[in-house]
Order: C-alpha cells, then structure tokens, then sequence
C-alpha cells in the first residue's frame, strides 16, 4: 500500500512539473512539421463553360482543367492577358508562385460548308428575284456567287431583259412585258436551275429629280457663241442630262439667231410652237417674199413635227470661213416639196417634260435636232457643256471630267442604244436605200453587248455595228465614251471587222496605193506632170480642202492647189491639149473646194442635183464659179473604186454634165454628206446623212426622177487600176478616145 502511495506521489509530482514547464516555455519546431503557402488560380473562361479556381501550394503547379465549351467557338487555350498577347499562353508546367488569373482565348468556329450548302447560300441573294416588278434602271446579275458558285443568266427575250440585266420597257402609255429568266447555277459538282419570271412595266413619265448649273466654254472659232451657263435637269433619280430648249437655244446665240425663234406655249393642248420667218426679195419677180417655219413639240403625245425639215437649218449663222468663196448661185433652181415630218419619241423611250415654265427635252436630242445638222455640237462630259465644230480638236479638251475610267450607269446605256436606233432612223440617209423598216430590228440582235456593262464589249459592239452592218465608208465610229477616257479611244479595226463592201474598197485601195509606191516610192507625187512625148498632162488631186479658220498653216487650199498646177502646166508646155485629173486616191472632201476645182474646167453653170430619202424632197441648184476655164483643152477625169465621197461628186459631173470624158473604173459611191452625232455617252459617229447627192434624168414636162450615187459612177471608157500610173497607157487611151476608136466602158 505505502509503495502505491509512492509511486502515485511521485507520478504527480512529474505532471505538475511538465504542467510549470508548458506556461514558461514555448518549443521550437522541428523540421518535420514545416509552414505551407497557398495562392488562388482564378479562371475566366469569357462567356464560357464555368471553371473552378484552384487553390495551388506555392512552388507547386496548377492542374490543367478539362477546357471549357462555348457554343459556336472553340476553345484556343488560357492566357495571362486579356488581350491574348504574344507569349502570354500559360504553361501548366509553370510553378505558381502569385495569385494568378487565366483568360480563356476563342475562336470563332468555322463550319465547311459543302457544294451543295455553298450553292444554297449564294442563290439565297436572288430571292427577291422571284415574280418580281422591276422597276429599277438594271437588276443585278453576277457571274460568281460569294461561295464561288458560277453563275450562267440566260434570258426569254433579250428586247425585254438583256442577259446582263437590263430592262428594255415598253415607251410610255405601252404595256408591262414579261420575261422569264434563268440561272444556271454551279459549286463544283453541285448544280441547279432556278427559273425566275420577271415583269418589267412600260415606262412611266419621268420625273425631275435634281438639277445643276453646269458651265457652257466654246472651242471653235468657227462661231462666235459667248461662254455661259446652262442649267441641267436629271429624271428619275438617273444620269442622262435633260436642258430647257429655250435656255439651249438661247446660250448659243452666235450660232443659232436665237432672238428670231418664238416661243409659243399652249396649255390646254401642252403644245410648244416655234416659229421663225425669213424675208428674202426674188431675183426674178422682184418680189418681197417671206417664209415661215414651225415646229410643234407635242408634250403629251412625245412628238416633233415640221413640215420642212429646213426648218432646223435656216436660224443658223454662217462659218467664220467662207466654204462658197468664189461661188455664185444662180436664181434659178428646180424643188418638189417633200413630206412632214413626225419625230415619235415615244418609241424611242424619249419623254419631253413641261416643267414650272421649262420646255424640257433630253439634252442629247436637243443637240442632235437643233444643232448638229451644220458640224457645230455641243458636248456633255458630266462636268461641263463644250461647244465644237465637228469632232474638235484635241479631245482632251472637252473629254476631260470625273466620268473618265467609270462604269457608264444603266440609264445611260439605254439612252445610247434608243438615240441611235432613233437617228439611224430619222437622219440615216441610206436606211431606204438599204430596205430597213427601223434599225431598232438589226440593233436588237446585239443588244446584249451594246447595254454591257463592260465599256469593251459595249464599244465593240457599236464600233461593229457601224463597220459591219451600215458598212459603208461614210460611217465611222470616231470617238469612245466620255466614260472610257479622255482619249476618246476606239476598238481596233482590221478587214475583219468590216463588212463586204468595205473589204471590197480596200482592196482595190491597196491595189492603187501600191501601184503609186512602186512608180513614186516614198517621195510625195508631183502635183503635176506632162507625160513625155505627148499633148497630155496629169494633175494628182488626192482631196478637196478649203482651209479653215481653225486650220494650221500647212494646210493647202484645193483652190491655190488647183490653180498653181494649171498654171504650171501651161508654163512648162502652152500646147497642152489634155489634161487628165487624177481622183483615183481622192477620197473626198468639201464640196466648195470641189466647185472652185471645176471651176478651172469649165465654164458652163454647175448643177447641184439633191434629194432627202426620209421626205422625198427633190432640189437643183446652179451655180457658177468666179475663176476662168481652160475650155481649151480636152479634159479627163481617172477614177478607181477608191474614188468617193466628193470625188465621186466630181466623177458624176464630169459624166452627167459633159464636164469631162471618165477614164478608168465605176467610183466607189459616198452620195451623201456626212452628219457628226454624239451620243448620250459621250461617242462620236459619223454617218451618211439625209443630204444625198444625186443626178437625175427626164424633164421638166415629164418630170424629173433623182437617182442617188451612192452606188459610184462607171467610166467612159475602162483603164485598169494596174494602168493608173502608167503614162503610156493612160496616153494611148486618150489618144484613142480623141480618135473614136476607144471602146466604151461596158457595165
């Protein structure tokens, strides 16, 4: 018991010691229970799935979550950054050693679409297409979709609806036309047809829908019109310029006698009545006789009606240069009148608007009919109003503006394909003679290209149109579009963009060029020669000139040209008895330079035979000129089918008129003057105009039948292309015709 009791005691006595120890002494740790560390890594997955921040040891490494999801992108990786630089991925092998927060990083799924959904895609933009009204200027018609879907448009009629897109409507008070269009749509081996059926409504009457003042300079010195202004109307919220024709007419004062033409305006009937009157005493009863003209602009109806189409040609000044130099006319003349004339515009899409007291007509048409008829034009170039005499000089000069290098827009592509269908029509001076009802009927079989939006094909469609099918060498296409460039540049033209009778032309043009190289060479030919050993001289004409007040000194006047090789003649051998005039490469010219010329051949008064094919009237004039004839000699004229235009002229008086004995072959026609027209796009073409020259047969009791040149004039007697510049031949035709043994030319 006592040895419990001391056991116990002494057990005590070491608790409570150990119990005084733990209140004064605090124990140092040992190296096996060390302090630990920890830092947060936060994760913001923008807009992702949520991840749970770890809590990581320093020194220690964060795991690596499942990555997150977003609907529509996939997950790129977690960032340092919120704007994903550069090097600042995270490394999960990296020891954390701060709080950290990580950025998810996105992008944007992308789905890869097959063919067929590809295709789908890219017809889903033509929609709208289906049982649509259009009424826009052009629908939109690409060849390649987004997707890269290849695009094929075919239409049910292209005088509805171009392949290209562009409505051709019905003229005002017409009906709507439908047309179905068709897509043949292709995405590599994806393929479908969609079939969309279109109504295009008759167009309506246009509306005015802004207007600016545009300057007004003139180039030429021909007419002296002063600089100025001219107020420029654009309809339906398009590009094709309108002009008030009185502010027109008006601005070109100097040219036109603008103070002369009444304006007479009918409400009720909305009829503009112009009228002019000139006063003139005959030669012959001495009598004061004064005319009136008129014209009536229907602006109702579209129309323009003259009863004489002299109307647009007697308000117009003189040419500074005097081309009658040397002409007189005599006071008598022979004239069947011929018919009125109706300018329907409406078939041609053309609207007159009447307008808070403005006569208001597309500006392109007042040009055409109010100006053009005497060379003098004025030319639109979007900026500015340009007036030129003819084609101008440098083209810069008026081309230049903010439409160069542009796409022409659709309204003005229409509006050149409807002026010219409508001035082959009305100013053509060979669409009779060519059988043509409207060359709207040969137009529409290209009108595809011409309404392209691509300038080359539209300006070669126009470029062959004239070359091919008018085919004739009066008719040109002189300049491009305002919208090609300032250069007025043309398509290239080679023998296989002309028609069949321009191929003819230049073959024979070849021939007789050839044929002067080979005897001349590179040396000019001599105005004249006398061939050796005989009484016959040569005077080479190439053209007919009458030097201009805008011409350059170096230009020589037919007149001065012809005088100084007769001259010449004469001075190197008086007893000449022949003189052949060689127009075998004349290619024409002015028709003043043409009389002074025949004015040193004969003596007789000159006939002037005319006819206009739109109205059938019919005009001799005589008239004489002031120079003395050699009537001495015997004289000739050599023709080939080169031989045109004035030369064809001459060729025919020589034949028709006992002028002078035709050696050679049939000339190669130009019976009409030419007419310069510009077009709503800023082209120049020239064509055969309604003036056509003419020789008639029968009398004044039986009446008179007019028969135009155009077709050339045959020779007298034939002398090959091969003989034009071989003397002897020449000399031993004449020589042969003088003594009645020559054989007649036999068509």
């Amino acid at each position: 018991m006592k040895k419990l009791m001391v056991v116990l005691l002494l057990m005590s006595t070491v608790f409570l010691l150990i119990g005084c120890k733990d209140q004064t002494e605090t124990p140092i740790p040992s190296e096996e229970t060390p302090v630990v560390t920890t830092y947060d890594v936060i994760f913001v997955s923008n807009g992702g799935s949520n991840v749970a921040t770890q809590v990581v040891n320093e020194g220690a490494v964060a795991s690596e979550p499942t990555d997150p999801t977003k609907e529509g992108f996939i997950f790129a990786g977690w960032y340092t950054t919120t704007t994903f630089d550069e090097g600042t991925q995270f490394d999960f092998t990296d020891v954390i050693s701060a709080d950290t927060t990580l950025y998810a990083k996105w992008t944007e799924e992308v789905h890869t679409l097959t063919e067929a959904e590809k295709l789908a895609v890219d017809l889903e933009a033509f929609e709208s297409y289906k049982d649509m009204v259009l009424t826009a200027s052009s629908l939109n018609l690409p060849t390649r979709g987004d997707q890269g879907t290849v695009l094929t448009w075919s239409t049910s009629n292209q005088r509805i609806l171009t392949s290209r897109g562009v409505p051709i409507p019905n003229p005002i008070g017409g009906e709507a036309k439908n047309v179905t269009l068709t897509l043949n749509a292709r995405n590599g081996e994806a393929r479908v047809t969609e079939i969309y059926e279109i109504t295009i409504p008759a167009k309506t009457e246009s509306v005015i829908t802004s207007s600016k003042v545009l300057a007004y300079e003139t180039l030429t010195e021909e007419y002296s019109v002063a600089d100025g202004e001219l107020l420029t109307y654009y309809v339906d919220n398009g590009n094709v310029p309108f002009v008030d024709l009185q502010d027109f007419i008006l601005l070109l004062d100097g040219y036109i006698y603008s103070d002369e033409i009444e304006f007479l305006w009918d409400e009720p009937t909305q009829t503009l009545t112009l009228s002019y009157t000139t006063t003139y005493v005959d030669d012959i009863t001495e009598e004061e006789i004064t005319e009136t003209y008129e014209a009536i602009l229907d602006f109702n109806a579209n129309t323009i009606t003259v009863q004489d189409r002299s109307f647009f040609s007697g308000y117009i000044y003189s040419t500074e240069t005097n081309y009658s130099a040397g002409l007189s006319y005599l006071d008598e003349y022979y004239f069947e009148e011929g018919n009125p004339v109706v300018y329907d515009l409406n078939a041609y899409r053309f609207d007159m608007i009447y307008h808070e007291g403005d006569y208001v007509i597309p500006f392109h048409l007042a040009n055409l009919m109010f100006c053009g008829g005497s060379y003098f034009n004025v030319y639109y170039n979007g900026d500015h109003y340009k007036g030129i005499y003819a084609y101008g000089d440098e083209t810069a000069d008026f081309m230049t503006s903010s439409l160069n290098k542009t796409t022409i827009p659709a309204d003005v592509r229409l509006a050149t394909f409807d002026a010219f269908a409508f001035t082959l029509d009305y100013f053509y001076g060979l669409k009779e003679e060519n059988g043509v009802a409207s060359y709207y009927n040969e137009l529409y079989k290209v009108v595809a290209d011409m309404l392209n939006n691509v300038y080359l094909t539209s300006s070669r469609a126009y470029s062959d149109f004239v070359y091919k099918v008018l085919d004739e060498l009066h008719s040109s296409m002189v300049y491009g579009s305002v919208y090609g460039g300032p250069e007025g540049n043309t398509p290239s033209i080679s023998l296989a963009n002309v028609g069949e009778r321009t191929n003819a032309w230049y073959s024979v043009y070849y021939a007789v060029r050839d044929g002067k190289t080979a005897r001349w060479g590179t040396n000019p030919i001599p105005p004249f020669r006398i061939i050796a050993g005989t009484k016959t001289a040569v005077i080479y004409l190439n053209s007919f000139v009458t030097k201009a007040v805008d011409d350059p000194d170096t230009v020589i006047d037919s007149n001065d040209y012809m005088r100084d090789a007769v001259d010449g003649i004469f001075a190197a051998d008086p007893t000449i008895e022949n003189i052949v005039v060689d127009i075998s490469s004349n290619t024409g010219g002015n028709l003043g330079a043409l009389y002074r010329v025949l004015g040193y051949i004969t003596e007789n008064p000159i006939a002037s035979h005319y006819q206009d094919p739109l109205t059938g009237e019919k005009t001799t004039y005589w008239l004489e000129v002031d120079t003395v004839a050699r009537t001495n000699v015997n004289w000739f004229f050599m023709t080939s089918k080169v031989t045109f235009s004035a030369a064809n002229l001459m060729a025919a008086i020589g034949k028709y008129q006992d002028v002078a004995t035709i050696i050679g072959t049939t000339s190669g026609g130009g019976a009409c003057s030419i007419l310069p027209i510009y077009l709503p796009d800023g082209s120049a073409h020239q064509i055969s105009s309604l003036n056509m020259i003419s020789y008639r047969v029968g009398s004044d009791e039986d009446g008179w039948t007019y028969i135009g040149i155009e077709s050339g004039v045959q020779p007298d007697y034939e002398l090959p292309v091969s003989g034009l510049t071989n003397d002897q031949m020449i000399a031993q035709l004449i020589d042969q015709i003088n003594a009645g043994t020559a054989t007649p030319y036999q068509s």
